[in-house]
């Protein structure tokens, strides 16, 4: 996730996109949280797609688990 700042030339978008991205891997997950405060209750939607998430996830457990065993070292 990044500002997208269309005004702006390619070049101006990539350095404010990579300072923006500095800034956030200096903030630790409490810092990020603290600063959203209660505007964190105004973004809706997230518990119903964390639980269509998991849902997924379980019902392609088998899919998933094959791909990645061509990766396990045997």
């Amino acid at each position: 996730m990044y500002p997208i700042l269309e005004a702006l030339s390619a070049d101006e978008q990539l350095e404010i996109q990579k300072a923006f991205f500095d800034e956030l891997w200096s903030k630790t997950p409490s810092d990020i949280v603290t600063t959203m405060d209660d505007k964190v209750s105004k973004l809706e939607g997230f518990g119903n797609l964390s639980k269509e998430t998991n849902r997924l996830n379980a019902e392609h457990k088998d899919e998933l688990r094959a791909s990645l065993r061509p990766m396990t070292p045997s």
